[in-house]
């Protein structure tokens, strides 16, 4: 029998920065680490939103991380890029994305930051966007406001969400309540780590006349 012990914050603090050190694309000397009771507040500066995309992930890998803030802040390095430029730019990368046809979503773009607005017909196409222009230079935010369509099949739906649970090789079916109203999905219950709560939520996503989905999965102690 394994018995796993609970770390200490200075423990968690020391594991996400090495996680950091090792991680592809992430420069861990601007970004600061803070623990307490558990709960991980990432802060400092970085290049680009995938670099606090990763750095977010780097810390979610690690055991004992029962909550997260994100405090970092996406620097702009090119202030010559301006909203225009970044709109063509934007625009233009959505028009050309496979899971994309017939360009359904469009960007906006104010102060930097863009809006992502359309309508698509799941959820890895809003998140295909969304990821199109994080890397974009001169973009500092993404705010996605992209709506699912709904579809027809909701009588299946939660068995749906069953099936690809049960499907996966670390998610615990029957340790998850899922609830369907309308086109949303609940999730109750534990998970053992970010990784299958992660999993848990993606498998929500993929179920037909699904739009959107309230995960309120905790960690198992």
């Amino acid at each position: 029998m394994t018995t796993t012990h609970a770390k200490t914050d200075h423990q968690i603090q020391t594991a996400i920065v090495k996680e950091l050190d090792r991680s592809s694309g992430v420069d861990s000397q601007n970004i600061g680490v803070g623990v307490t009771d558990g709960a991980v507040t990432l802060s400092g500066e970085v290049a680009s939103i995938p670099e606090r995309d990763a750095a977010i992930e780097a810390a979610r890998r690690i055991h004992c991380v029962l909550a997260l803030v994100d405090d970092i802040v996406v620097r702009r390095d090119d202030l010559n890029y301006n909203d225009a430029d970044i709109a063509r730019a934007a625009n233009s990368r959505l028009g050309h994305l496979a899971q994309l046809p017939g360009a359904p979503v469009k960007a906006a773009v104010h102060g930097h930051s863009v809006t992502l607005t359309g309508c698509v017909d799941w959820h890895y196409q809003r998140e295909a966007a969304r990821v199109a222009v994080a890397s974009l230079v001169g973009v500092s935010e993404v705010n996605v406001e992209v709506a699912i369509r709904p579809t027809p099949s909701r009588a299946e739906t939660k068995d749906a969400i069953h099936a690809a649970l049960a499907r996966g090789a670390r998610s615990e079916a029957h340790r998850i309540d899922v609830e369907i109203i309308g086109h949303m999905a609940t999730l109750r219950g534990q998970t053992r780590s970010w990784e299958e709560r992660r999993e848990v939520e993606n498998a929500a996503w993929s179920a037909p006349g699904i739009t959107d989905v309230d995960n309120q999965l905790v960690l198992a102690p």
